[in-house]
């Protein structure tokens, strides 16, 4: 997969698709919407999503709240305002590429599965088994295929500054939950991979950033009792993106977070266990 291209989902099951020009019509003949309006259950909701916030970006849609659009005032479908290849040149209006992740060809289907393959395996690392069944969990983590891993990548945005990629990889993997166990262990794991693959990795001893039990005990309770994560509301911002965003917020650019030291990793734990128990729920 070539790191060229902010886009390569383009051209990728075009049936499941559309291109910028389609989504400005649409929503210019509809008025304000949403990414889930215009996908009408037909078309990947989560890439209108991501191409919904470049079209404001550049100018051909606005933002009426998190989830809504509109025509930009002004917007003249019929005079050109998309060039006829049906998708806007984004050169200008995506953050510089020595600050955000470009290139995924390293990071594959294949790469993520055998990252969590990794933990499985590996003595020095614990591994919740599937009802104590090591038969079965091996056969969970080789039933994970490779397409709906690869789903993710290909359709990663590679257009949002470096922290927001972290957050929207990390919120991806772990709120997919692919694999029986080590789904944050994976996420963080291979997203360093990324981050080293496009020189933007931090020291070594340095990752994960500070704070990292409390973070990963805090988003398994928005996981699992809180936020609700599948294909087509990938690239969402709802808490459990918010919650991985104070973090790599703090990590890359050393902004203020709240509930970092607000609430100890142990009492978190400790809550975690209560709704597992309570719930009956991993």
């Amino acid at each position: 997969m070539s790191g060229d291209d902010p886009r390569p989902w383009r051209g990728h099951e075009r049936s499941a698709t559309l291109d910028d020009a389609a989504v400005v019509d649409y929503v210019a003949e509809h008025g304000p919407t949403t990414p889930r309006a215009i996908a009408r259950g037909r078309f990947r909701e989560n890439v209108i999503r991501l191409q919904c916030r470049y079209l404001d970006r550049v100018g051909l849609l606005e933002r009426r709240g998190a989830e809504r659009f509109a025509a930009a005032p002004g917007l003249d479908v019929s005079g050109g305002d998309v060039p006829d290849c049906g998708y806007v040149d984004l050169s200008s209006s995506t953050p510089p590429s020595d600050r955000r992740i470009t290139d995924c060809s390293g990071v594959d289907a294949a790469y993520v599965r055998a990252t969590n393959r990794f933990f499985f395996e590996s003595q020095r690392y614990p591994y919740g088994q599937v009802r104590g069944d090591a038969d079965r969990t091996d056969r969970e983590i080789r039933n994970v295929t490779r397409y709906r891993v690869g789903r993710v990548v290909r359709e990663f945005p590679r257009i949002e500054p470096v922290a927001v990629q972290c957050e929207h990889w990390t919120r991806a993997l772990v709120g997919l939950h692919f694999f029986p166990d080590a789904n944050h262990r994976t996420a963080l794991a291979t997203l360093y991979s990324l981050l080293r693959l496009n020189g933007l990795a931090p020291p070594r001893g340095t990752w994960p950033f500070d704070g990292i039990d409390a973070a990963v005990t805090r988003s398994k309770l928005l996981r699992s009792y809180h936020c609700d994560v599948r294909f087509d509301t990938l690239w969402e911002r709802d808490e459990l993106f918010a919650h991985w965003r104070r973090f790599f917020q703090r990590g890359f650019y050393d902004r203020p977070d709240r509930h970092h030291e607000a609430t100890p990793a142990t009492t978190l734990d400790r809550v975690l266990e209560c709704a597992r128990q309570h719930l009956g729920t991993r």
